[in-house]
């Protein structure tokens, strides 16, 4: 795995489900296996857990994890939380309210892979 998009999130439902299918529209097959989706959910009251649900049925072929915390464990630690769950080499942290320009994965994954960067 190349790319972890780490997002934690809290009771953000709507503004998670825009920003993970965000995602899902730029993943194209020449970059799908290189790229995971890891969602660190800091006990969500609002249905989270079952729209998460949805989109991993829906869009099976993308790796998405994700880990309900058994409480909230604070924000510091959930970010940790999302990293924790990643396997990627690099990881790309996001609010669960961003939402990322198009065609800015495939730049990000062609630097990786020409060693562009510091």
């Amino acid at each position: 795995m190349t790319l972890s998009f780490c997002i934690p999130t809290y009771n953000r439902q709507e503004y998670l489900r825009e920003n993970i299918l965000a995602i899902i529209k730029q993943l194209n097959e020449s970059i799908i296996d290189e790229v995971e989706i890891c969602i660190s959910d800091n006990c969500s009251t609002d249905g989270t857990m079952a729209m998460l649900a949805v989109l991993k049925n829906e869009f099976n072929r993308v790796n998405l994890v994700y880990k309900s915390n058994a409480r909230n464990i604070g924000p510091d630690l959930n970010y940790l939380e999302s990293v924790k769950i990643s396997s990627g080499q690099y990881c790309w942290f996001l609010g669960s309210d961003d939402v990322l320009m198009e065609g800015s994965i495939t730049e990000i994954i062609n630097l990786i892979k020409n060693r562009y960067y510091d």
